[in-house]
C-alpha cells in the first residue's frame, strides 16, 4: 500500500467487510461468487453490481480426467461424470466408445 501514499496521505482504497456469509453471485455467466454484498462491492463497479443476485452461484461441473468413455444417444463423453454434466443420466448411456459410422467411401 506504500505506493499509494503521497506526503503522509494515502488513497482510501481499502475495503473492509464483515465475515458475514450472505452469498452473492455475479458476472456475465453468473460464475463469480462473493461471500457477501460488501465483498462484491469491493471488486465490482456499481453498474456491474446490478447484474448480481443473492444466493450461491450454480455449481460448476468438475470431473476427473479419467478416460472411461460412455456413449449417450450418439454423443461420446470421456466418462460418466462428463455425461452427467451434459444432462445424461447413467441409464441413458452405454459403456464404451460410440460406434464409428463407416461411410463406405474409398479414400486412400
Amino acid at each position: 500500500e506504500a505506493e499509494n501514499c503521497n506526503a503522509g496521505s494515502c488513497e482510501d482504497n481499502l475495503c473492509i467487510c464483515t465475515r458475514e456469509f450472505n452469498p452473492v453471485c455475479c458476472g456475465d455467466n453468473k460464475d463469480e461468487q462473493f461471500s457477501n454484498p460488501c465483498t462484491a462491492a469491493c471488486v465490482k463497479s456499481s453498474a456491474e453490481l446490478i447484474d448480481c443476485s443473492y444466493g450461491q452461484c450454480e455449481a460448476v461441473c468438475a470431473c476427473p480426467m479419467i478416460y472411461d468413455p460412455v456413449c449417450c444417444q450418439g454423443n461420446q463423453y470421456s466418462n460418466q461424470c462428463a455425461a452427467d454434466c451434459a444432462g445424461f443420466s447413467e441409464d441413458q448411456c452405454d459403456a464404451g466408445e460410440c460406434a464409428k459410422i463407416c461411410t463406405l467411401e474409398y479414400d486412400p
